[in-house]
């Protein structure tokens, strides 16, 4: 029987895993169903389930827009492309309006596909009544969707509307109509900021003023109690200007609403850029620290040219999200100012209270970087990066620190013998020295002796020895011979505080 754990934990990865799968799409890849599913047996069913909803949805997806794909083509432009999170998807032939046919929305004509994501389609519209292009955002049906993902959408729509920002995507309209679920949006003709990563790895100051832009845009929305929970390249549009534009709040959490629509342990958003907390589950402890830590994510690919972590399969690279530091991005790509890297590293610390304090506190710590001013942020040094290692690693360090403790033990056991043997040296060097009347370079020796004298019991012995050259030399003296009696009357003897025994 699987309990409510084994389910939870069930329902994590597999949408863990439809939300890589979908991310491979968004970046134009050709992701095999077959491979998804022969890698992950155990959610076998689930999968399929999943991959046959998904192919209904876009033949739908497909029908709305009168099987049209024509291709907004902005490409006479340098550096700029079509808006086409579905690359790998062929043209299907010309718009139905090409036979003078118009596929209406209610007040808005359909002109082209543009963005297809799991539960939504994005279409280049045109509103008839404000003789208006817009980008026309639509959730349609399917067995997964129910209330919560109606909700959802509508939330999403409702939270971006409340944020008026020159690089925030503005919404014109939330509305419903026979029966399906839409908004439209202002229309972005440019590229996505995914599409630009190759260019912006060879211009760093240009990574930085994009970001630095999209940081405040972030830090208007935190202001606004919008937390977006899904920060990732291709939701960052950029438009003819080259500003950045930041859109999908589909999951977006807005702070001032005491209904939530996020399960405790679920995880959300994208595997390759989403927080800690975000990869262990922790949704309603989210905050600002989450998007701050997103945000360093895509300065850490802008900058490196890849994520901070990678692996094989999307359930190990929440592994190291949750359990790894990030590589030094100056080990993948050495020209990365030092400044840079620390500001990048900051973002992506595992702590969210050791991340800037906002995301405009990110953006003023770029905008310094810009101007060639020192920064805020600091290196972490060694002795911080041991410290967090001991913390990620308890079992391992107790046997270190352990091995170390022994041999620490044994070093020191032989170095004070030798120590006392060395004393012991130097008291019968001082006796000879002084039977054969050298006292002052006898008194030198018990004298060196003294500064490294470790005890009230050695030092007694010292003052002694120097006590006994004193008494010989003036006996010596006072009879006017020779060497007739060793020092008090006895040899200088060793304690055995300084032999050891």
């Amino acid at each position: 029987m699987t309990t409510e754990s084994e389910q939870d934990k069930r329902e994590n990865e597999l949408d863990t895993v439809v939300a890589a799968f979908l991310e491979a799409e968004d970046r134009g890849e050709k992701p095999n169903p077959a491979d998804w599913v022969k890698q992950y047996p155990h959610l076998a069913l689930d999968l399929q389930s999943f991959f046959d909803d998904h192919s209904n949805f876009r033949r739908i997806a497909s029908a709305r827009a009168g099987n049209s794909a024509a291709v907004v083509d902005n490409s006479k432009r340098k550096g700029t492309v079509k808006i086409d999170l579905m690359a790998h998807r062929p043209p299907a032939g010309p718009p139905s309006s090409a036979k003078g046919k118009v596929n209406r929305f209610g007040d808005y004509e359909l002109i082209e596909e543009i963005a297809c994501g799991a539960m939504g389609v994005v279409y280049h519209a045109r509103q008839a009544s404000l003789n208006r292009s817009v980008a026309l955002k639509m959730m349609l049906g399917g067995r997964f969707v129910n209330r919560d993902d109606v909700r959802r959408f509508r939330t999403e729509a409702q939270a971006a509307a409340r944020l008026d920002h020159p690089n925030i995507v503005a919404i014109y309209e939330v509305g419903e109509h026979e029966g399906q679920q839409y908004y439209t949006m202002r229309l972005v003709e440019g590229t996505n900021l995914a599409d630009e990563m190759s260019n912006l790895q060879k211009d760093q100051q240009a990574a930085v003023r994009i970001l630095m832009n999209i940081a405040r845009a972030v830090d208007f929305a935190h202001q606004h109690g919008v937390l977006h929970r899904d920060l990732k390249p291709s939701n960052i549009l950029i438009d003819r200007r080259g500003q950045p534009q930041v859109t999908d709040f589909g999951l977006a959490k807005c702070t001032d609403d005491d209904t939530s629509l996020t399960i405790s342990g679920q995880v959300m958003g994208t595997v390759l850029y989403m927080s800690p907390e975000q990869a262990a589950g922790k949704n309603r402890n989210i905050t600002w620290a989450s998007d701050v830590y997103s945000l360093g994510a895509m300065l850490y690919e802008m900058l490196a040219g890849e994520t901070p972590f990678r692996a094989d399969n999307p359930l190990d690279v929440l592994d190291k999200v949750r359990n790894e530091d990030p590589r030094s991005p100056r080990k993948l790509n050495p020209k990365i100012d030092r400044d840079l890297e620390t500001i990048c590293l900051k973002c992506l610390e595992k702590n969210p209270d050791r991340r800037y304090s906002s995301a405009e506190g990110l953006a003023r710590d770029l905008e310094k970087w810009l101007a060639g001013e020192p920064i805020l942020a600091r290196a972490v040094k060694f002795p911080e990066r041991v410290v967090k290692w001991i913390r990620r690693h308890p079992v391992p360090t107790v046997v270190v620190v352990m091995s170390l403790t022994l041999i620490m033990t044994a070093v020191l056991a032989l170095q004070w013998r030798h120590d006392a043997g060395r004393k012991g040296d130097l008291f019968d060097m001082a006796d000879t020295l002084a039977q054969r009347g050298n006292y002052a370079l006898a008194r030198q020796i018990l004298e060196e002796a003294t500064k490294t004298a470790k005890s009230p019991k050695e030092i007694s012995k010292i003052k002694s020895g120097l006590k006994a050259i004193d008494d010989l030399e003036e006996a010596v003296w006072t009879m006017g011979s020779g060497l007739s009696k060793p020092l008090s009357g006895k040899k200088i003897q060793q304690s055995d505080d300084m032999n050891g025994q």
